[in-house]
């Protein structure tokens, strides 16, 4: 077949085809017509439905292409790069040891955001003087950042921030560094975080020591605070009564004072000393005491500070007793003299025999009583020195005298001289 004949074909065969498309409707129409005038009664509501039947929908060409559906364009994303961020300041003050934490508001598009809902905070640098960074974040169906600076000034430190670990210290012999604080924080310790650095000066011997600090770095300034250094406690290294009215003391040495306090009571209590005697050497004698006393003897080292003098404490008690004077006892009488007259101790001991005593009692309370040949004499007597004293009787003075062992009484060229017993 040619072509021509082919084409020919096609066009009749399509031809038929709309012919029958357009006959068909019109065919379906009488035939609906005829049925309803032909249908008895009661079917006219089926006729009805007919009548009201919609045309069949025609069948849609494959060759068309569809149009295509129009999307709606998406919302767009808020952006915290866009929001305004607020610090309540731009100037903040170094915080001891810790961090600043500034006040941030946010909005966007004239609505306040809620930290933590719609964006977290993250800050640097700050918690040291110089410039610090707040940094916005959005979360939740926020996106983006935004980041704003803000200044840290340092701190100027004054006296009254600094405190220094006590005021007073006790000599050891080696330099007393107590601890410094600014604030509650040791200076020592943060001296990097606070840019410090600390300095002592006289801090060894007793004496008005210092320490200063100087503050470089997130605090400026620089502070000096003093401090004493006390002698250390004493103690009493040995208590003795050389006679028997003295006592003699001996302190430890090394105590880093400038001389020693020396306090000595017949009490239990320093506070009851009723003599305080200073010496720049570590003994003391104390004279005038009663014989045959317990006394205690305290001391204490001391130095000078700023013209004043300044004490370490008082040492534990010692005790010691005065000696008794030697005159103290019983004589016997072994030798009397009457100018070149003498009675020795033989004839003396015949006398014994004879139940024929001569001795002198001297009793430590200063009374005193003379027998001879079963007469008594009382009387009194008191001490001058450790070899010599007085002895009164029938309102006479009578001279006392003691050397090696003996006792001699002397008057108007008359002597008796005793031995005790």
């Amino acid at each position: 077949m040619s072509f021509r004949k082919s084409l020919l074909a096609a066009v009749s065969l399509f031809l038929c085809c709309t012919l029958c498309v357009a006959i068909a409707p019109a065919q379906a129409r009488a035939n609906q017509t005829t049925l309803v005038a032909a249908a008895p009664l009661g079917q006219d509501k089926a006729l009805s439905a007919l009548e009201t039947a919609e045309e069949p929908t025609a069948t849609p060409d494959p060759m068309e292409e569809p149009t295509p559906a129009i999307e709606p364009e998406p919302e767009p994303t808020p952006s915290i790069a866009n929001a305004a961020v607020k610090l309540d300041a731009t100037n903040y003050a170094y915080v001891f040891n810790g961090k600043v934490m500034p006040t941030i508001s946010v909005s966007l598009d004239g609505a306040k955001l809620v930290e933590d809902k719609d964006y977290k905070v993250s800050l640097s640098g700050n918690d040291e003087a110089g410039t610090a960074h707040a940094t916005v974040i959005g979360i939740n169906g926020y996106i983006g950042e935004k980041t704003v600076d803000f200044t840290i000034t340092p701190l100027k430190v004054s006296k009254g921030d600094l405190s220094i670990a006590g005021t007073e210290f006790t000599y050891t012999g080696k330099a007393v560094k107590p601890k410094v604080y600014l604030g509650k924080w040791p200076a020592q310790k943060h001296s990097g975080a606070f840019g410090c650095s600390v300095t002592y000066k006289n801090n060894k011997k007793v004496g008005l020591g210092s320490v200063t600090v100087k503050f470089t770095g997130s605090c400026v300034g620089e502070v000096t605070k003093t401090f004493k250094i006390v002698p250390k406690k004493s103690a009493i290294a040995s208590a003795a009564s050389p006679s028997y009215s003295t006592v003699k003391a001996t302190a430890s040495k090394k105590r880093g004072g400038t001389g020693y306090q020396f306090a000595i009571s017949t009490g239990k209590s320093v506070g009851s000393a009723f003599e305080k005697i200073y010496s720049k050497k570590a003994t003391c004698t104390f004279s005038g005491l009663e014989r045959a006393t317990k006394y205690r003897v305290w001391v204490r080292p001391f130095g000078k500070i700023g013209g004043k003098t300044v004490y370490g404490a008082w040492s534990k008690a010692k005790a010691v007793k005065t000696r008794q004077h030697p005159f103290v006892g019983t004589w016997d009488l072994v030798e009397m003299r009457q100018g070149s007259q003498v009675t020795g101790e033989a004839e003396l001991n015949a006398l014994k025999q004879l139940k024929l005593y001569v001795f002198l009692k001297l009793n430590a309370n200063g009374s005193s009583s003379l027998s001879m040949f079963g007469e008594n004499t009382d009387g009194v007597w008191q001490p001058k020195t450790e070899a010599t004293g007085v002895i009164t009787m029938e309102n006479q003075d009578v001279s006392m005298r003691y050397s090696k062992g003996l006792l001699a009484l002397s008057q108007d060229g008359a002597s008796l001289v005793f031995r005790q017993r």
